[in-house]
């Protein structure tokens, strides 16, 4: 998604095996890409990052389904990358982060993020989140930064995510924990209608 680009919605895709990223949101110029929404996605096996973000205005990222991304990263990849000072209003709510070594966000100094009721789960790193170039596990996160209030590091349970298959086992702890976004869309990426309680990922539980 580059620059000019405006009112751009990228939902209900499959995004994976990429040697870069899976979704890349920038500006070459100072006419930044902006009122983009990302939703309902699995993203996944994308080597450097799931999303990227460096210039822009107001880029929404909801009910997206993360796995393995950002593990050959450059020290600059995650699930969700913000990668420039300008990278601003970024939200990212309802999404289901699994990694193995790479943080599930990382952001660089002077970028806006906003967050809430997501599943941030990193295998065998460190930190769940790089934030301005300091390394926190999610609660130290909530108490030093104040986003992510009604996130949770725990594993989202994929029923079997080796295979494609980002359903929420029955014991996922995503399930009825998202935040109600009706007035942004209303269906999960099968277009089951996700109701007044909503799941975390792209998939609504059956």
């Amino acid at each position: 998604i580059q620059e000019d680009a405006r009112n751009v919605r990228i939902f209900n895709n499959k995004l994976h095996d990429n040697d870069w990223h899976g979704i890349y949101v920038f500006a070459v110029g100072n006419s930044y890409p902006s009122d983009i929404r990302i939703f309902n996605n699995f993203i996944y096996s994308n080597k450097t990052s799931g999303i990227r973000v460096e210039k822009s205005t107001s880029v929404e990222i909801l009910n997206n389904s993360f796995y393995y991304n950002g593990e050959q990263y450059d020290g600059s990849g995650a699930a969700l990358s913000l990668n420039h000072a300008k990278a601003a209003g970024v939200v990212f709510i309802n999404n289901a982060v699994y990694s193995s070594t790479a943080p599930a966000i990382r952001t660089v100094e002077g970028s806006s993020y906003s967050g809430n009721n997501n599943l941030l789960f990193t295998q065998k790193g460190p930190a769940n989140i790089i934030f301005h170039g300091k390394t926190y596990q999610l609660p130290e996160f909530i108490k030093a930064i104040g986003q992510d209030q009604n996130s949770k590091c725990a594993n989202p349970r994929f029923a079997n995510a080796a295979k494609g298959n980002f359903n929420l086992d029955s014991s996922s702890p995503g399930i009825g924990k998202g935040q109600v976004l009706n007035d942004k869309f209303t269906s999960d990426h099968a277009g089951t209608v996700r109701g007044d309680i909503w799941d975390i990922g792209a998939y609504e539980q059956p």
